[in-house]
């Protein structure tokens, strides 16, 4: 069927593509500078609790932060307007809650 080949060419092409530029176009010098020790979040243990991935102090950010946008969401006034405008706007508008602005904030 065509389209299922149309759609694994696309890989096909991808991989041309790269090994043409990485090969053909470019002089082998064309990289990004390495990241400072002092700028990168790498930790020796994460990566040894995984075997060696590239998990980071990053996912530790990241869970603080879903933990906030949840406490931000489910346990304030201001979250419950986002929440009630996401859901129906003419409602929201109807009870005096401002919906430009909260879809502008959300």
């Amino acid at each position: 069927h065509e389209v299922i080949v149309t759609i694994m060419m696309n890989y096909v092409a991808l991989h041309v593509t790269n090994y043409i530029i990485r090969t053909v176009l470019s002089e082998k010098s064309d990289r990004t500078e390495m990241i400072a020790e002092s700028a990168s979040l790498r930790s020796p243990f994460l990566e040894g609790l995984t075997d060696y991935s590239r998990l980071h102090w990053g996912i530790l950010i990241a869970l603080v932060c879903v933990f906030i946008m949840w406490f931000l969401l489910e346990k304030t006034t201001k979250g419950y307007e986002l929440r009630a405008v996401g859901f129906n706007q003419h409602a929201s508008d109807y009870a005096g809650m401002s919906v430009s602005r909260n879809i502008i904030l959300s």
